[in-house]
């Protein structure tokens, strides 16, 4: 088939669904698919036989980028008559759009702790926008199918805009087991740890994100100050201002062990240097960086409002904190994953885990719901 991906930014180091898509576009051309990849950006080129189609777009507000992007996007999809048209931005119409950055509807009610904070997420022209693109994503007229990477997200979608049950698939995420396995803490763990002057036997501690506020990492500097093992580190990876983070860690205590990194194009020397991810993120669909560093052998914790929580065993391979901004369970669960003993029985139990998660198995579940597609289209051609 003919398929074509619309995503703002292909740029794979930035984060979960660029690189997701990187992995599943990988996948596709090895089943002999054809993949057109419509974005404002590249990053190095798309490679690998993908055909890039740059979506240009003027340096305005957000509100007037994402129009601008929709209405040029569709003249390039014209001229392109592909198979299938997938969305992982708010476009359409659509064939089949993934929800892999959720419903803006539910973030914008966790977003905020009061009601100011609501007023003013409301006063952005880009809120309203994103919520008339989700009405019209989310109209069966407007898109014939969708993939969610969560039971959560499924759920959510079913329920605030009645789109049919049967027309939603979940599909979770993969991860490349080649390239994210327990070999990164031989190869990393001694080097990075030195350059960091971290002991080699302390517990450590992986926070990554490349947004700080949403994906909770206030929660886990308040956490390491309040679990009892001093020893205990915590690394940060990823882009966001530091200064005000830096400043929470002076006031409790903490600054001396915590270490920000900044954007790493390559996370397999934080997953070696790290004995476990402390995840505390207010809403994620389903945190790419979870399966990762389960790959690699470390426990997680993250919140129940990570889909990535459905495929975590309590007390086995990590903890699930109902409440992202709980912080003393977070330091509790953060405590006990610095005992040895208790991060080696979850270590084992993790990388085992994730093995169910593959990006050959994602990518048959996602052509399964593309040849579906197709064939009731051919069989009910307009």
């Amino acid at each position: 088939m003919k398929i074509a991906f619309l995503i703002w930014d292909y740029s794979p180091s930035r984060g979960g669904q660029e690189r997701y898509l990187s992995r599943l576009a990988g996948a596709l051309l090895d089943r002999g698919n054809e993949v057109h990849i419509f974005a404002t950006r590249c990053e190095d080129g798309a490679g690998r036989g993908i055909h890039f189609h740059r979506v240009a777009v003027p340096k305005l507000g957000p509100a007037l980028r994402a129009l601008f992007f929709l209405f040029r996007g569709r003249k390039m999809l014209a001229r392109e008559r592909c198979d299938i048209v997938s969305g992982m931005v708010r476009f359409f119409p659509l064939d089949v759009y993934r929800m892999g950055s959720g419903l803006h509807r539910v973030w914008l009610r966790k977003k905020a702790d009061g009601t100011v904070g609501r007023l003013i997420a409301y006063a952005r022209p880009f809120t309203w926008l994103a919520l008339f693109l989700e009405r019209k994503i989310f109209d069966p007229a407007h898109c014939s199918h969708i993939i969610a990477n969560s039971i959560l997200c499924r759920d959510q979608l079913v329920a605030l805009y009645r789109y049919p049950a049967e027309r939603v698939t979940v599909v979770y995420n993969g991860v490349d087991h080649d390239f994210f396995h327990p070999g990164v803490r031989e190869a990393h763990r001694a080097a990075l740890r030195t350059r960091l002057d971290l002991p080699l036997d302390a517990p450590v501690g992986l926070f990554a994100s490349n947004n700080f506020g949403r994906k909770g990492l206030d929660v886990a500097i308040k956490a390491l100050a309040l679990q009892g093992n001093p020893r205990l580190s915590l690394l940060v990876a990823g882009r966001g201002r530091t200064a005000g983070y830096r400043e929470l860690a002076r006031r409790t205590g903490v600054l001396g062990r915590v270490r920000f990194l900044g954007i790493q194009s390559d996370m397999r020397p934080c997953y070696g240097a790290s004995d476990f991810l402390v995840f505390p993120t207010r809403y994620d669909p389903f945190a790419n960086v979870c399966l990762e560093a389960m790959a690699c052998g470390l426990p997680v914790i993250t919140t129940g409002v990570n889909g990535a929580s459905e495929i975590i065993d309590e007390g086995e391979n990590g903890f699930v904190v109902p409440d992202p901004r709980d912080v003393r369970s977070f330091a509790e669960r953060m405590a006990a994953c610095a005992d040895p003993a208790v991060r080696e029985r979850m270590s084992g139990a993790a990388q085992r885990k994730s093995r169910a998660y593959t990006i050959a198995g994602n990518a048959e579940d996602t052509l399964a719901v593309y040849r579906k597609i197709k064939e009731e289209r051919d069989a009910h051609p307009l």
